[in-house]
This record gives C-alpha cells, sequence and structure tokens, in this order.
C-alpha cells in the first residue's frame, strides 16, 4: 500500500510539472497609447477638447460678471449708503454661488461625457485585445497602465498589433 502511495504521488508530481513547463506567452499593452494614437481615441479626444473649450467659455463668463461686481464694489464713493454697499455684497455673494455652481455641473457633466464616451472604447480594447491574444497565442495580455509591474521586457509590447486592429475599419 505504502508503495502504491508512493507511486501515485510521484505520478501525480510528473504530471503536474508536465502541466507547468508548457509554454505560457504574456504580453502587455499601453492602453493610453492606444487611446492616444487610435482613430476613435482621437476622435473622442476631439470631442473632449470641443467640450472643455465651450465649459472653459461659459466659466469664463461668470468671471468676468463677477470681476465687474468686484471693481464696481471696489469704486463705490466713499460716502456711498450702507444699504447700497450691503445690496452689492449680496449680490457679489450670490454670483459667487452661481459661479461654484456652474463650476460644480461643469465636473459632473465632463465626468458623465467622458465615461460615456470611453466605456465604447475600453469595451472595444478589451475585444480586440482579446483577439490579438488569441491570433498570437497569448496566455495573457496585461495593461501597462493598470498592472503595477516593476519590469517588462519591451519584446512582450503588442500595443502596435493592438493598434493596428483597433484602426481597422
Amino acid at each position: 500500500m505504502k508503495k502504491f502511495m508512493i507511486l501515485v504521488v510521484v505520478t501525480l508530481l510528473i504530471a503536474g510539472t508536465a502541466l507547468y513547463s508548457q509554454e505560457q506567452k504574456i504580453a502587455y499593452i499601453n492602453s493610453d497609447l492606444v487611446l492616444e494614437q487610435s482613430n476613435e481615441g482621437q476622435r473622442i479626444q476631439t470631442i473632449i477638447s470641443a467640450l472643455q473649450e465651450e465649459w472653459s467659455n461659459q466659466l469664463l463668463q461668470k468671471e468676468n460678471i463677477l470681476k465687474e461686481k468686484y471693481d464696481e464694489y471696489d469704486n463705490l464713493p466713499k460716502m456711498v449708503e450702507e444699504s447700497v454697499k450691503k445690496k452689492l455684497e449680496e449680490e457679489i455673494i450670490a454670483e459667487e454661488n452661481l459661479y461654484r455652481q456652474l463650476q460644480n455641473e461643469i465636473k459632473e457633466k465632463a465626468n458623465s461625457k467622458q465615461e460615456e464616451l470611453l466605456m465604447p472604447i475600453f469595451q472595444k480594447l478589451g475585444d480586440v485585445t482579446k483577439k490579438v491574444a488569441e491570433e498570437m497565442g497569448f496566455s495573457a495580455i496585461f495593461d501597462l497602465n493598470m498592472s503595477g509591474f516593476v519590469y517588462i521586457d519591451s519584446t512582450l509590447d503588442v500595443t502596435d498589433q493592438v493598434l493596428k486592429e483597433m484602426n481597422k475599419k
């Protein structure tokens, strides 16, 4: 019985070693580079840049209104009635609140729009990466920007292949 158990353990060890000795191909991609250089990524960046400019202009308009109120307050005559001064202070506070509210709305819009635009391209990037992995026989492909690796051999980089697939019509 002892010999049988030893034989089973040795057989399992040999089988396990054979299983693990099969070559595993591993690669990585740089998703930031793919997003920056792919046709879809560039299209999205153009949209985001246009929206950022539009939102920046909206904030600038509010800043100008606020600056005008500050200038008006600073240029009040020294002998102005306290009620006039108080009214202008209230207007400044209201404009400051509107400005902060607009800032928050723009942040929320920007986050929402960025997520809306990027979700489809990340989905496609995942699908394309899987396709490249299957075609090239990789066991795993890591994203350089999310991996936490300290060192990776550059010969494992398949970013260009993924980028070519992303840009295929």
